[in-house]
């Protein structure tokens, strides 16, 4: 109910549960940074329109070449019966950023080609195997072990992927079982059992992979060579962001997306229950399952290190600020396991690169727009961290409300009793609550916070809540509409700094917050309701104004410049989903030092 999620400040909007939205745009950015980059590096890569012919190598004067892979699987290759073709490299296939390397060899009827399979760049190198068959229609089967997914375009290529297997002889089958099940609309298999027919089916297929996507407006042909479109571009990056990529097996998805989710979970669960108060480990634990991600998912992990560890770190905590911090955190993880990812084969990548590149690989051609975009996007993410975090540092500070505001503050935390009557009108995009209340506070941890909840424009109150302090215990107790009551929260030790913690709500934000003063410590509320950009506002009548930043809301406090104490506060949280919500607390009267007996702060009996 409205009323309760109140009581506990749910719908307050306190820091422990607001979301500062930079930690939302700041992921997402990094993320849709990644996805650009590679939809950029197709659009201003130029590839030949001719496909070159298989260019032999000599993988054992070939820096960078894993020749452990290719010892353990060529040998599986024999004994599958399949006979070695060519160890070769396509130089219409690279680029200034790539290479890529291959060992085929022909089954017995010739009919399916496998391909041991090592791509390089300068900060990775990985290995993988396939099995192709080429189809005289220009489709074409391809059952592939390749960890990094690429977004399928091309509707002539039909990729299984299966990037844990360690089972040649189960990937086969595999392949075997499509190649049975095939439409017939693809034709008869091509036979591929020499080295003319390797160049063959290369450039036959190439010249049909350009043909079609060139129709379909996804490359454009510029003379000798070809070039993505922008609308080629865009396609590769929007089914590149899609969470669940194309083509794998259901195993696969679940073992690795699955086992970091239940990590995540039971890290958050865990964390949350043991280790209540500690935020900064709850992080740390989401950072090292966005490494597990970004170590074992490659480049389809990036919807899943943003959606599990904060829906993880929501559902522990029901705190919408963590789970925001923790998708940050995951990302930053995830890049910290793609480079341990990679580091272990970068000196390869690294070697290979340096070498200078084949004949008939196209010349690279440098670009000012990407160098333009990559700029925008980097800029666009140091500017939200700027004004979420830096700006205050270089703002002109107002020592004039500085000193009123340190005023009002010592007014209230040093009195020995005080007592002030309120009223709190939440304006939220669908509704509107009223409440109405007493704050007392006396010296020796004593509190007592009581009001009433009156939902929209009702006149009869929808909830009692009453939060007590007597010096030796504490509780929260709500009386629901119907008369039944609740006791939510209890605590059978002395409150420490509670007046100086009440005095801290006072000023800066809201009294309706009270519960914090009961569990949080002095240093939490401190830090939570830390003000910025403090400075004088208009001036109403005989009022003085404040106007500031607290908890990621914009305040604006009325306060009597003589007895340096609050009239008004209006709180504006600018929600940019949900909508703005406007929060006005007046205090209606003030009562200070006067004698409050011991008597007035015992836990009522019966209600």
């Amino acid at each position: 109910m409205v009323f309760e999620a109140l009581a506990r400040g749910d719908l307050e909007g306190a820091p422990s549960g607001e979301i500062d939205w930079v930690w939302i745009v700041v992921p997402i950015l990094v993320v849709l940074s990644f996805h650009l980059s590679g939809s950029l590096s197709l659009l201003f890569t130029r590839l030949r329109r001719d496909a070159s012919s298989p260019l032999p190598l000599d993988f054992a004067s070939f820096p960078g070449i894993n020749h452990a892979f290719l010892e353990k699987w060529s040998v599986r290759l024999k004994e599958l019966g399949f006979r070695h073709l060519l160890d070769f490299e396509l130089p219409h296939l690279g680029n200034e950023r790539t290479r890529l390397i291959s060992s085929s060899y022909t089954s017995p009827d010739g009919k399916t080609l496998g391909t041991l399979w090592q791509r390089f760049a300068s900060s990775f190198a990985h290995d993988y195997y396939s099995f192709t068959t080429w189809f005289r229609s220009g489709h074409r089967l391809i059952t592939t072990t390749n960890p990094m997914p690429v977004p399928d375009i091309n509707p002539y290529l039909h990729h299984q992927r299966f990037p844990d297997s360690q089972d040649m002889n189960d990937v086969l089958k595999r392949h075997e079982a499509a190649l049975a099940a095939r439409p017939d609309s693809w034709g008869e298999a091509e036979r591929v059992s020499q080295v003319e027919d390797l160049d063959r089916v290369f450039r036959e297929g190439w010249s049909k992979e350009i043909d079609c996507l060139s129709k379909r407006g996804l490359f454009k042909v510029e003379g000798e060579h070809v070039r993505a479109t922008v609308y080629g571009a865009g396609t590769f990056f929007w089914k590149g962001i899609r969470p669940l990529p194309a083509n794998y097996a259901p195993a696969v998805q679940l073992v690795r997306i699955g086992v970091p989710s239940v990590l995540a979970f039971a890290s958050a669960y865990a964390v949350s229950f043991l280790f209540p108060t500690s935020e900064h480990l709850l992080l740390w634990a989401m950072a090292a399952v966005g490494a597990v991600f970004g170590f074992a998912l490659w480049y389809h992990a990036f919807f899943w290190c943003l959606a599990v560890p904060s829906s993880a770190a929501f559902l522990a905590t029901h705190r919408p600020d963590l789970s925001a911090r923790s998708a940050v955190y995951a990302v930053c993880g995830l890049v910290v396991g793609f480079i341990i990812s990679a580091a272990r084969s970068q000196g390869r990548g690294r070697k290979v690169m340096e070498l200078p590149p084949p004949a008939g690989r196209p010349p690279a051609k440098k670009s000012l727009f990407r160098s333009v975009v990559v700029v925008v996007v980097a800029a666009a993410i140091v500017s939200a961290l700027f004004d979420a975090r830096v700006k205050n540092l270089f703002s002109v500070r107002d020592r004039v409300a500085e000193a009123a505001f340190q005023r009002i503050e010592q007014t209230l935390s040093g009195a020995r009793t005080l007592t002030v009557r309120f009223e709190r009108e939440a304006v939220f995009p669908r509704n509107k609550i009223r409440m109405a209340g007493t704050l007392m506070l006396k010296e020796g941890n004593r509190m007592v916070l009581k009001w009433k909840t009156f939902e929209n424009e009702g006149q009869e109150s929808s909830g009692e809540a009453l939060l007590v302090s007597n010096g030796s215990e504490q509780a929260m107790i709500v009386w629901r509409k119907d008369g039944q009551k609740e006791t939510p929260f209890t605590n059978h030790a002395p409150g420490q700094d509670v007046n100086a913690k009440a005095s801290i709500l006072l000023t800066r934000s809201t009294v309706t917050s009270g519960l914090q003063v009961l569990v949080s410590s002095l240093e939490e509320l401190q830090e939570a309701y830390r003000v910025s950009q403090l400075r004088r506002g208009k001036t109403n009548g005989t009022a003085g104004v404040l106007t500031y930043h607290v908890g990621f809301k914009d305040a604006a406090l009325t306060y009597d410049p003589v007895t340096f104490l609050p009239r008004k506060r209006v709180l504006t949280d600018p929600q940019v989903i949900v909508g703005k919500s406007t929060f006005t607390e007046t205090y209606l009267e003030w009562t200070l030092n006067a004698e409050i007996p011991d008597e007035a702060f015992e836990l009522p009996k019966e209600k």
